[in-house]
């Protein structure tokens, strides 16, 4: 099959602004040079030093693709037309064999060091496992980098610079070997196995206080009737770890929205912890007469939201995305017949739903999505199987 070659770019596009910028910011890496490990250096440490030249790399303009999707998002091949991969039997004749050596993506970002603040490498899902190398020095091994959605966060606070180099070694995907995400017969294999960065990597600013993700437990009156007086409790949830040598006080801060926006609610909590410790920080609150979430056949979705922050006197340790949340309560149980019945808000609901699929090459769109996901509330579903 002839590969369309476009030469758009000799490197990656340059992100010029320093990535995490204050504390509690979450950036991803941006996009990637990428290449065969065997054309470049079998030193994948010396690759992750600032100043390598990748002008002759692979480039993706993208922060998240599997080989195949970086080379499909860079212009190497394409999927329609007579030389696509989805004409004919072209993807049947694709040539596989340079999936099956280790590749390596590569980017060069810049931070606002500080020697009062923390830095860390997030993963969130690497097919099938990796090495990670960030300015010479290997922060991960693909023992511990193992799996599709492996995710971890490595504190970076040590190695970097203003200036600085992340590398990911990634290697071949077997099907039969590795926790790897695959189509089982609902798709056709992808020539690279789905091989890659296909969920961002981020980087991540804090103060001396650092926080896990924020959840939302709910708790309300069962078989609520849409007109009668009721009230929910809620519970902001999220791990707090002392990164410093010493004790710390700090005050846990989370801020509630309503629905259409507007300020609900307030909560605070101040806490002490010890050098190195950590602990799980709660808030709770009482919600009166909630705007509560049914399924789409039964009324509307109302979701409200919160944003947790943790400070340090009048500074900011770290400050969580805003994270929506409905109001709810689903239960199940089983029957006589040893079936699983599900309720939600009290109510007995049957499960009607269809499987989904990633597109073969696990690019993420969010417009394409929704009209799947629109596609399964027009046919009377009510359920997506993932």
């Amino acid at each position: 099959m002839t590969a369309f070659l476009t030469f758009l770019f000799l490197t990656a596009a340059i992100y010029d602004k320093p990535l995490a910028t204050w504390p509690g910011k979450q950036d991803a890496i941006p996009n990637w040079d990428f290449q065969q490990l065997c054309k470049v250096s079998k030193n994948t440490a010396a690759l992750s030093e600032p100043g390598v030249d990748t002008s002759s790399w692979h480039h993706a303009p993208v922060s998240r693709c599997t080989l195949m999707g970086c080379l499909l998002a860079e212009g190497t091949y394409a999927t329609d037309g007579p030389d696509g991969l989805w004409y004919s039997d072209n993807l049947d004749r694709f040539d596989q064999s340079p999936f099956t050596t280790p590749w390596v993506y590569r980017n060069q970002f810049r931070l606002s060091t500080s020697p009062k603040r923390h830095y860390f490498l997030q993963t969130n899902g690497i097919t099938p496992a990796a090495d990670l190398f960030l300015n010479g020095k290997q922060i991960a091994d693909n023992i511990t980098q193992s799996g599709s959605y492996g995710g971890h966060t490595y504190d970076i606070t040590a190695l970097v610079r203003k200036e600085n180099a992340l590398v990911v070694k990634v290697f071949p995907t077997n099907y039969q070997k590795h926790l790897a995400v695959g189509f089982v017969d609902w798709n056709p294999y992808p020539p690279d196995n789905g091989t890659g960065v296909w969920r961002d990597i981020t980087i991540k600013q804090t103060g001396d206080v650092f926080m896990g993700p924020v959840s939302v437990l709910v708790d309300m009156d069962i078989h609520m009737e849409k007109n009668t007086n009721r009230r929910a409790n809620i519970t902001v949830r999220a791990q707090a770890r002392n990164l410093s040598k010493r004790p710390v006080k700090f005050i846990a801060k989370a801020e509630i929205k309503t629905p259409d926006g507007k300020h609900l609610k307030t909560l605070t909590k101040t806490i002490r912890l010890g050098a190195k410790d950590s602990t799980t920080v709660e808030l709770p609150a009482k919600i009166q007469d909630p705007q509560v979430w049914w399924p789409a056949a039964w009324g509307e979705q109302p979701l409200y939201s919160v944003q947790l922050s943790y400070s340090i006197g009048h500074d900011t340790s770290d400050v969580s995305p805003r994270t929506s949340f409905g109001i709810r309560t689903v239960s199940s149980e089983l029957n006589t017949h040893n079936d699983t019945l599900f309720k939600v808000n009290g109510y007995s609901i049957q499960i009607r739903g269809g499987g989904y699929t990633s597109d073969m090459f696990l690019r993420w769109d969010p417009q394409y999505f929704g009209y799947v996901a629109r596609y399964v509330l027009d046919m009377g579903m009510n359920t997506i199987r993932l």
